[in-house]
């Protein structure tokens, strides 16, 4: 469901947060990453349709956690300093929130897992839906805040990887 997380339901908890970055003022000549968290989520409106059960794995990721759609954080498109911090504080904010569902017991040992955060209390996840590449920072600046160093996968595409006879133009 989507949960207006900045507004009128801020204290709605939550296990994950589905948030939209809109910004790509952060690149030269290719504008339109800012359209990449509603194009997501016009893509995943059939996971509702089965509520999400996967067949092949056999599971339901929205059966036990409490998942919600976030929006997307106000961001202004004029100025980038701003903008960056408008992301981090935004994110940040629902990063320190304590989540929906504590932690349980590990399927192996039995035993009561434990928050790996640094500060050791337990936080929500956030999926950030982005953007251009300039979101990765401020992000990681909210994220370092409750966990310390982390590690990063970064998931990207550009036109310029396909071949010439797709896209056109000279190899």
């Amino acid at each position: 469901p989507w949960v207006q997380c900045f507004g009128a339901q801020k204290d709605t908890q939550f296990d994950i947060a589905f948030l939209g970055a809109p910004f790509d003022t952060g690149t030269s000549y290719r504008p339109g990453a800012r359209f990449g968290p509603s194009g997501i989520r016009a893509g995943s409106r059939r996971l509702t349709l089965y509520g999400g059960y996967n067949v092949p794995l056999d599971v339901n990721p929205f059966e036990n956690l409490t998942i919600v759609d976030c929006g997307d954080i106000p961001v202004t498109p004029y100025d980038n300093a701003f903008a960056i911090k408008q992301i981090e504080e935004g994110h940040k904010e629902l990063i320190q929130r304590t989540p929906a569902t504590k932690l349980g017991l590990d399927k192996v040992t039995g035993g009561q897992l434990l928050p790996i955060a640094d500060d050791g209390k337990e936080h929500p996840r956030i999926v950030t839906l982005g953007g251009d590449h300039t979101i990765v920072l401020p992000l990681l600046r909210s994220v370092f805040s409750a966990y310390g160093s982390i590690s990063v996968i970064h998931f990207d595409s550009h036109l310029d990887t396909w071949k010439p006879a797709v896209f056109g133009g000279a190899p």
